[in-house]
């Protein structure tokens, strides 16, 4: 099983126009929206190929009850840990005049209170103990409110139990991390 720690959700919107024109109106011809942040994409996309994969989510507001409800059509067990803020959207606009890239608007992560980052670490050591992962992923921004020394205790933690670890970012709270990396 995977366990993905998914600190930075977000609903991401991607929007497809005919071309970005700015300062004027941008019809759009289709609109796409999928629970996404770095931790949840690889999650997904863990699940669609057949792995069992559990989140651990902080989520907020209406957009975070959709997330979890993507989750469970796509899917993917889900520890959602409650937030008083509304989890955060992030858009792409993409043009479909040749260009190979998106114009990006993302909200910042929201913030987590030390309460929120309490129940984080209380759902990943439950998940430690019951679930017996093999693998802990994070992956994504870190939002404020955690610390990176709090986040490589966290991640020592899972290596002590033998869980392997990834991590695309934060690399630095894997090198404060007495264990090395094991990716």
């Amino acid at each position: 099983m995977i366990l993905a720690l998914a600190l930075s959700p977000s609903v991401d919107v991607t929007y497809e126009v005919a071309a970005v024109k700015p300062q004027a109106v941008n019809r759009v011809q289709r609109a796409t929206k999928v629970a996404g942040g770095k931790a949840l994409n690889a999650a997904r996309a863990a699940a669609a190929l057949g792995a069992s994969v559990r989140a651990v989510i902080p989520l907020g507001g209406e957009p975070g009850a959709w997330i979890a409800r993507e989750l469970q059509r796509d899917g993917v067990d889900a520890t959602v840990v409650p937030l008083e803020a509304e989890t955060r959207t992030c858009v792409a606009v993409v043009a479909d005049d040749g260009a190979a890239s998106s114009t990006d608007f993302y909200e910042p992560a929201t913030p987590l209170s030390s309460d929120a980052w309490a129940g984080i670490v209380a759902a990943v050591e439950a998940a430690l103990t019951d679930a017996l992962p093999a693998w802990l992923l994070v992956s994504g921004s870190v939002p404020p409110g955690i610390g990176l020394r709090d986040l490589a205790r966290l991640l020592d933690q899972a290596r002590a139990a033998g869980v392997r670890t990834a991590s695309t970012r934060p690399a630095k709270a894997c090198a404060r991390s007495s264990a090395r990396p094991t990716w």
